[in-house]
């Protein structure tokens, strides 16, 4: 059983800008879910798992396997509007040495980051320290400690701390008297955000397009083996070079978000390049969108359905313009799904089942633009 994802689920990608406000572009709930989706997917199916939250709101939670046979903590600290400003993680086992047994060997883990991100501004051994819920008594020290100050991690400018951590935990008696101290071994990573200020709308748009890129990924990786079937081992190839987080955020980036067309070229290179499709088998003209009022609420309406000829849509001015990025991605694919693949909302796939997005974490319309093209793609191969 692999063990190594835990702790490299923090080392930094730099992916097209940085976030220098001095939070992160996620809310407490969305990585509490992540963070727990991740572990369902690489240890649940190899043994029970826990998820629990610990205390303060939703600010601190844990996850650990079967036994506690290794468990992570996480610690969000939170700024007066509830936003994520640092994320600790504190990670152990509980059998045998931490160094020898988390993950595999640590130290190697720790020689990783030096290669990736050269040497620390700053390294200390025997230092203290203290978390933001500092337990009365308790004695935390850093044994070593590694400091990088220039980091980028989910976009955001950071910075990051790795030590080996001691703690030494109170045992009281019912009276609130101290027996004894328990100590304990922990692995820790922290990701403080850097700067100050307001998060822009483009920042927000490559947030929300990297999430959508995370979630069709997730699916993509789950029927990898149905897919290398449908394409063979050699087109598979082929796609799944595309499946590099920053090729694939680069595919599904909508550059001008108020253009209708470019949503439809995004929708068409998803089909070509990833699933080998010609969408000239689904029409053979040209694609066209009008702008013009709608009934209220709607903000496009396919109207080429069953017409093999064009794709027509027509947009609703007013409401496309108050519509907010997410929720233009998804109503454009959702009706290119009708337009182009003559798709109803009885056929079962979850992104046509309705016209109305009723979900704020985009990393699930990923799933649902993989599910639609994959249904589609099989029935073209049978």
């Amino acid at each position: 059983m692999k063990i190594t994802f835990l702790i490299l689920f923090f080392f930094p990608i730099i992916i097209f800008s940085q976030n220098t406000n001095g939070f992160f572009n996620f809310s407490k709930d969305a990585f509490y879910y992540e963070q727990m989706s991740k572990w369902k997917d690489k240890i649940y199916n190899d043994v029970d798992c826990k998820f629990e939250t610990v205390i303060n709101n939703d600010s601190i939670f844990a996850f650990s396997a079967k036994g506690y046979f290794f468990k992570e903590l996480y610690q969000l600290n939170l700024d007066e509007k509830e936003r994520i400003t640092k994320i600790e993680l504190f990670f152990s086992v509980h059998n045998g040495d931490l160094e020898e047994w988390f993950p595999y060997k640590y130290p190697t883990q720790i020689s990783k980051i030096f290669k990736t991100l050269g040497n620390p501004n700053i390294t200390q051994e025997n230092s203290t320290y203290h978390p933001v819920n500092y337990i009365q008594d308790a004695e935390y020290k850093f044994e070593k400690y590694h400091k990088w100050s220039n980091v980028l991690y989910k976009e955001t400018e950071v910075i990051l701390e790795v030590a080996n951590l001691k703690t030494k935990i109170p045992i009281r008696s019912k009276k609130g008297k101290i027996k004894k101290y328990e100590t304990k071994e922990y692995g820790y990573i922290s990701n403080r955000a850097k700067g100050n200020g307001e998060i822009t709308e483009t920042e927000k748009e490559l947030n929300t397009t990297i999430k959508i890129s995370d979630g069709f990924i997730k699916l993509w990786k789950r029927n990898r083996t149905e897919l290398i079937g449908l394409l063979g081992q050699k087109r598979f190839n082929t796609s799944e070079a595309w499946t590099d987080i920053n090729f694939l955020t680069a595919m599904f980036t909508i550059k001008n978000t108020n253009d209708p067309k470019q949503y439809f070229e995004c929708f068409r290179n998803i089909a070509t390049i990833l699933y080998d499709t010609d969408l000239t088998k689904f029409f053979f003209d040209d694609e066209k969108f009008t702008y013009t009022s709608l009934s209220e609420g709607t903000i496009a309406k396919a109207v080429g359905m069953n017409n093999s000829r064009s794709v027509e849509l027509l947009i609703d001015i007013e409401n496309w313009n108050n519509s907010s990025y997410l929720d233009k991605y998804f109503i454009m694919f959702h009706e290119l799904g009708h337009d182009i693949f003559d798709l109803e909302h009885s056929d079962g796939i979850r992104l046509m089942t309705t016209n109305k997005i009723s979900f704020d974490d985009p990393s699930l319309l990923g799933e649902m633009i993989f599910e639609m093209m994959f249904s589609v793609f099989k029935k073209v191969k049978d």
